[in-house]
């Protein structure tokens, strides 16, 4: 028998990435995401009945919960740092500044 965290882990390191991957991209994608994590916790409990709510499984191992992420805050993450790679390019210069220079 495989225990809760080791399911919320393999989780977290095989399909949420893929998922990550596909979502940070998607426009309209809530009512997606939330579908997506609903299906995520019915297979984390192998589609049994379960009477634990979403934020004990959300919450670190270090504070007695799954420890499994939260697939909507993952992929807004993933967004924020798409942004962050487009405006602070380290190679390159800044966007924020070529905007400012720029002439309109």
């Amino acid at each position: 028998a495989i225990s809760l965290k080791s399911r919320a882990k393999n989780m977290e390191t095989f399909i949420i990435p893929k998922l990550v991957y596909f979502l940070r991209h998607y426009q309209s994608a809530k009512t997606f995401m939330k579908n997506l994590n609903a299906i995520i916790i019915n297979n984390l409990w192998l589609g049994k009945k379960h009477n634990v709510s979403q934020e004990i499984v959300n919450t670190p191992t270090k504070d007695s919960g799954l420890g499994l992420k939260h697939l909507g805050k993952v992929v807004l993450t993933a967004k924020i740092m798409n942004l962050k790679a487009l405006c602070y390019n380290p190679l390159d210069k800044p966007f924020i500044s070529n905007l400012k220079n720029c002439k309109l």
